[in-house]
């Protein structure tokens, strides 16, 4: 499935919406996604919306084209909210 840059929070909240309706918590401790490339808006959602960590698994090393700068501007964010 292909993302836009746009509707990462959306994707999101539709999968907590899903979980929620099986019984599941809403802010789920830690969060593994599969196959995110250089996208990481939904694990970014994740960690917004109280995820405490996110783990992203993939065959193609894309996390090499994050800027390494604004991912720890980030992460600094999320640690002081």
């Amino acid at each position: 499935m292909r993302r836009s840059k746009g509707n990462h929070r959306a994707i999101w909240l539709r999968h907590l919406v899903k979980i929620r309706e099986y019984g599941g918590p809403t802010t789920p401790e830690a969060v593994a996604e599969i196959g995110p490339g250089d996208a990481l808006g939904i694990g970014i959602a994740a960690l917004l919306s109280g995820a405490r960590r996110h783990f992203t698994l993939d065959i193609v090393p894309g996390a090499d084209s994050v800027d390494r700068r604004a991912s720890r501007v980030f992460v600094q964010a999320v640690k002081e909210r």
